[in-house]
């Protein structure tokens, strides 16, 4: 049987890429569509701890949540961890309007994964992956900023890549097998 792990999140596509990760593993993720206060900081750290805090007067492990943020090397980080206000408000062709002048189009994706067990046990899981901004959005599957986005050493898209592919490289990608690696041990 296996062990179930709640992931709380309301972006039902995070939740896929994470079930794709633990597909062969002894865990089962279970989607829990649930709102939580998120609050409001330059650093993804503390929005993730704090959610986790939030959530655990519920009572529900173990759980796992996630924030992610898009850091723009030459728009100063932005939007950082404001990406889903920001591609809510702009989408991905305001993003690239508020670009079309910068030449240097070098970005960071990072991911923060929180895991808890109880109200005293958090982990915390941590992914990057550096890239580039496109001038064009380009691919099909994905979400966010993922049509926007090359990472290094590559020359498509996240949006243009398989779930495993993408997966393989992505910053939500490596904090959730980082997680998985330390469940498996």
């Amino acid at each position: 049987m296996k062990t179930k792990i709640f992931f709380v999140t309301t972006n039902h596509n995070k939740y896929l890429e994470a079930c794709s990760i633990f597909r062969n593993s002894d865990f089962l993720i279970i989607h829990k569509e649930d709102k939580y206060h998120e609050i409001q900081s330059n650093d993804l750290e503390p929005i993730v701890r704090y959610g986790l805090k939030t959530l655990s007067s519920k009572g529900i492990y173990p759980i796992m949540i996630e924030d992610s943020g898009l850091f723009i090397k030459n728009l100063n980080g932005f939007p950082g961890p404001y990406s889903s206000y920001i591609f809510n408000t702009l989408g991905n062709s305001g993003l690239l309007k508020l670009m079309k002048k910068i030449d240097d189009r070098q970005a960071v994706f990072k991911s923060v994964l929180g895991y808890s067990t109880s109200s005293s046990s958090i982990k915390i899981f941590e992914g990057c992956v550096s890239g580039k901004i496109t001038t064009r959005q380009v691919g099909k599957s994905g979400f966010g900023f993922d049509p926007i986005f090359i990472p290094d050493g590559y020359t498509e898209t996240f949006s243009q890549m398989n779930i495993e592919t993408k997966n393989s490289l992505s910053h939500r990608g490596k904090s959730i097998y980082l997680l998985k690696n330390c469940l498996e041990i």
